[in-house]
């Protein structure tokens, strides 16, 4: 577990150091708490492996895409009362992989994976 935990703090890390694009999409809690539990969640049940088997079949990961959950100003795509959690894609390199179509699956990806959480 202290190893996931490392490697989840890592992935942030590198995510928010370097990009050469910035794309997000936002959902909204009630709480900041709530945001991060989510969006570890995710996170450790393989969120971005699940969105490239969507968008190609392929069992990797992507690169730069994960979550922000704190560290950032609010862009008002939530009420001033609740706090956001976006699913970021902020690419190193240059890539291949279809933005528009990395966020629309990451975004249905979310939801269904939101569902799993929900009957936790």
């Amino acid at each position: 577990m202290k190893n996931l935990n490392l490697s989840v703090f890592i992935s942030l890390f590198l995510l928010a150091c370097a990009s050469t694009k910035h794309e997000a999409i936002s959902f909204c809690f009630d709480s900041q708490s709530e945001a991060k539990n989510v969006g570890k969640y995710m996170l450790n049940h393989s969120f971005t492996h699940r969105v490239r088997y969507w968008l190609d079949g392929q069992n990797k990961s992507i690169e730069g895409l994960g979550f922000y959950w704190a560290g950032f100003k609010p862009d008002g795509s939530c009420p001033a009362d609740q706090f956001q959690l976006k699913i970021v894609y902020e690419p190193k390199n240059k890539t291949d992989l279809n933005v528009k179509e990395i966020m629309n699956v990451a975004s249905m990806t979310y939801k269904l994976m939101r569902k799993e959480y929900n009957a936790l």
